[in-house]
Protein backbone atom coordinates (compact mmCIF):
# COMPACT_ATOMS: atom_id res chain seq x y z
CA UNK A 1 0.00 0.00 0.00
CA UNK A 2 2.49 2.43 0.91
CA UNK A 3 4.26 2.14 -3.07
CA UNK A 4 0.61 2.73 -4.33
CA UNK A 5 0.73 5.61 -2.05
CA UNK A 6 4.13 6.68 -2.83
CA UNK A 7 3.13 6.42 -6.52
CA UNK A 8 0.09 8.72 -6.58
CA UNK A 9 1.95 11.10 -4.85
CA UNK A 10 5.08 11.15 -7.74
CA UNK A 11 2.36 11.10 -10.33
CA UNK A 12 0.19 13.95 -8.70
CA UNK A 13 3.96 15.60 -8.20
CA UNK A 14 4.89 15.36 -11.97
CA UNK A 15 1.38 16.06 -13.01
CA UNK A 16 1.52 19.91 -11.03
CA UNK A 17 5.03 20.10 -11.00
CA UNK A 18 4.77 21.57 -15.53
CA UNK A 19 2.41 24.02 -14.14
CA UNK A 20 3.82 24.82 -10.45
CA UNK A 21 6.23 27.80 -10.26
CA UNK A 22 9.12 26.93 -7.50
CA UNK A 23 8.13 27.79 -4.20
CA UNK A 24 10.91 29.24 -1.62
CA UNK A 25 11.11 26.37 0.39
CA UNK A 26 11.25 23.93 -2.87
CA UNK A 27 13.89 26.54 -3.39
CA UNK A 28 15.49 26.34 -0.13
CA UNK A 29 15.96 22.50 -0.44
CA UNK A 30 17.27 22.35 -3.96
CA UNK A 31 20.08 24.80 -2.80
CA UNK A 32 20.39 22.30 0.12
CA UNK A 33 20.96 19.53 -2.64
CA UNK A 34 23.24 21.33 -5.15
CA UNK A 35 25.41 22.51 -1.87
CA UNK A 36 25.60 18.85 -0.49
CA UNK A 37 26.87 17.05 -3.43
CA UNK A 38 23.33 15.09 -4.07
CA UNK A 39 23.37 16.95 -7.80
CA UNK A 40 26.81 14.97 -7.96
CA UNK A 41 25.07 11.70 -6.95
CA UNK A 42 22.39 11.95 -9.69
CA UNK A 43 25.31 13.26 -12.39
CA UNK A 44 26.09 9.37 -11.32
CA UNK A 45 22.48 8.07 -11.37
CA UNK A 46 22.15 9.87 -15.03
CA UNK A 47 25.75 7.94 -16.21
CA UNK A 48 24.72 4.69 -15.08
CA UNK A 49 21.22 4.60 -16.68
CA UNK A 50 22.79 5.81 -19.80
CA UNK A 51 25.41 3.71 -20.00
CA UNK A 52 23.09 0.23 -19.22
CA UNK A 53 20.97 1.86 -22.50
CA UNK A 54 24.15 2.16 -24.08
CA UNK A 55 25.72 -1.45 -23.92
CA UNK A 56 22.10 -2.42 -24.63
CA UNK A 57 22.12 -0.92 -28.06
CA UNK A 58 25.91 -1.73 -28.42
CA UNK A 59 25.51 -3.96 -31.51
CA UNK A 60 23.02 -0.94 -33.14
CA UNK A 61 25.82 0.73 -34.37
CA UNK A 62 24.58 4.18 -32.63
CA UNK A 63 26.34 6.79 -34.24
CA UNK A 64 28.10 8.71 -31.64
CA UNK A 65 26.82 11.83 -32.71
CA UNK A 66 23.40 10.78 -31.93
CA UNK A 67 24.44 9.38 -28.46
CA UNK A 68 25.80 13.18 -27.76
CA UNK A 69 22.08 14.40 -29.21
CA UNK A 70 20.42 12.36 -26.57
CA UNK A 71 23.01 13.83 -23.62
CA UNK A 72 22.47 16.86 -24.15
CA UNK A 73 19.50 17.14 -21.38
CA UNK A 74 21.67 15.80 -18.66
CA UNK A 75 21.49 18.97 -17.21
CA UNK A 76 17.76 19.02 -17.48
CA UNK A 77 17.28 15.72 -16.62
CA UNK A 78 18.87 16.34 -13.36
CA UNK A 79 17.47 19.64 -12.05
CA UNK A 80 14.17 17.40 -12.52
CA UNK A 81 14.80 14.64 -10.43
CA UNK A 82 16.29 17.66 -7.76
CA UNK A 83 12.55 18.79 -7.47
CA UNK A 84 11.39 15.47 -7.68
CA UNK A 85 13.80 14.92 -4.28
CA UNK A 86 12.63 17.94 -2.62
CA UNK A 87 9.77 16.90 -1.59
CA UNK A 88 10.67 13.80 0.38
CA UNK A 89 13.56 16.57 2.23
CA UNK A 90 9.68 18.56 2.63
CA UNK A 91 8.07 15.32 4.38
CA UNK A 92 10.99 15.20 7.31
CA UNK A 93 12.20 18.93 7.59
CA UNK A 94 10.97 21.94 8.12
CA UNK A 95 12.40 24.95 6.27
CA UNK A 96 14.27 26.36 9.15
CA UNK A 97 16.13 22.97 9.40
CA UNK A 98 16.96 23.06 5.21
CA UNK A 99 18.54 26.24 5.51
CA UNK A 100 20.84 25.41 8.70
CA UNK A 101 21.93 22.43 6.52
CA UNK A 102 22.48 24.62 3.79
CA UNK A 103 24.14 26.73 5.64
CA UNK A 104 26.46 24.10 6.74
CA UNK A 105 27.15 22.27 3.33
CA UNK A 106 28.17 25.74 1.97
CA UNK A 107 30.69 26.28 4.54
CA UNK A 108 34.09 25.29 3.32
CA UNK A 109 34.73 22.97 6.07
CA UNK A 110 31.58 20.34 4.73
CA UNK A 111 32.59 21.51 0.53
CA UNK A 112 36.18 19.94 1.76
CA UNK A 113 34.84 16.90 3.73
CA UNK A 114 31.93 16.12 1.81
CA UNK A 115 32.90 16.99 -1.53
CA UNK A 116 36.36 17.07 -2.38
CA UNK A 117 37.49 14.45 0.35
CA UNK A 118 39.91 16.79 1.21
CA UNK A 119 42.28 16.89 4.90
CA UNK A 120 40.68 19.69 7.25
CA UNK A 121 41.97 21.85 9.36
CA UNK A 122 41.10 22.02 13.43
CA UNK A 123 38.70 24.56 12.95
CA UNK A 124 37.26 22.81 9.92
CA UNK A 125 37.04 19.79 11.66
CA UNK A 126 35.12 21.84 14.97
CA UNK A 127 32.91 23.19 12.38
CA UNK A 128 32.19 19.49 11.30
CA UNK A 129 32.01 18.53 14.74
CA UNK A 130 29.51 20.94 15.95
CA UNK A 131 27.21 20.20 13.44
CA UNK A 132 27.45 16.91 13.99
CA UNK A 133 26.14 17.75 17.67
CA UNK A 134 23.49 19.79 16.25
CA UNK A 135 19.69 18.78 17.06
CA UNK A 136 19.38 19.07 13.30
CA UNK A 137 21.81 16.42 12.86
CA UNK A 138 20.15 14.43 15.08
CA UNK A 139 16.72 14.49 13.42
CA UNK A 140 18.67 13.98 10.50
CA UNK A 141 19.85 10.81 11.64
CA UNK A 142 16.43 9.73 12.78
CA UNK A 143 15.15 10.31 9.93
CA UNK A 144 17.62 8.72 7.29
CA UNK A 145 16.09 5.35 6.85
CA UNK A 146 12.93 6.58 5.92
CA UNK A 147 14.03 9.88 3.75
CA UNK A 148 16.47 7.10 2.08
CA UNK A 149 13.28 4.97 1.55
CA UNK A 150 11.80 7.82 -0.50
CA UNK A 151 14.92 8.61 -2.07
CA UNK A 152 15.17 5.30 -3.36
CA UNK A 153 11.77 5.23 -4.70
CA UNK A 154 12.25 8.52 -6.46
CA UNK A 155 15.16 7.76 -7.94
CA UNK A 156 14.19 4.46 -9.17
CA UNK A 157 11.16 5.82 -10.89
CA UNK A 158 13.13 8.59 -12.27
CA UNK A 159 15.91 6.19 -13.65
CA UNK A 160 13.03 4.34 -15.23
CA UNK A 161 11.23 6.98 -16.65
CA UNK A 162 14.52 7.94 -18.26
CA UNK A 163 15.82 4.77 -19.86
CA UNK A 164 12.43 4.44 -21.54
CA UNK A 165 12.66 8.18 -22.83
CA UNK A 166 16.32 7.41 -24.44
CA UNK A 167 15.30 4.10 -25.49
CA UNK A 168 12.28 5.12 -27.07
CA UNK A 169 14.29 7.99 -29.07
CA UNK A 170 16.86 5.00 -30.35
CA UNK A 171 14.15 2.86 -31.35
CA UNK A 172 11.87 5.72 -33.28
CA UNK A 173 15.51 6.76 -34.63
CA UNK A 174 15.87 3.03 -36.12
CA UNK A 175 18.23 1.26 -33.47
CA UNK A 176 17.30 -2.07 -32.60
CA UNK A 177 18.43 -3.36 -28.94
CA UNK A 178 20.95 -6.05 -28.40
CA UNK A 179 18.75 -9.52 -28.40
Amino acid sequence: MKIHSLFLTLFCVICFSANAQVDDFQQDIMDLLNNNGTNLQFEESYDTTFNTLQKQFISANVPTAFWEQLRQDKQEAIQELIAFTTFAYRKYFTRPEIQEMTAFYSTEAAQKRFIENAPLSETETETINQFFQSDVWAKHETQQQSLSKDLSEIRKHWSRDLFAKKMSALVKAGFIPQQ
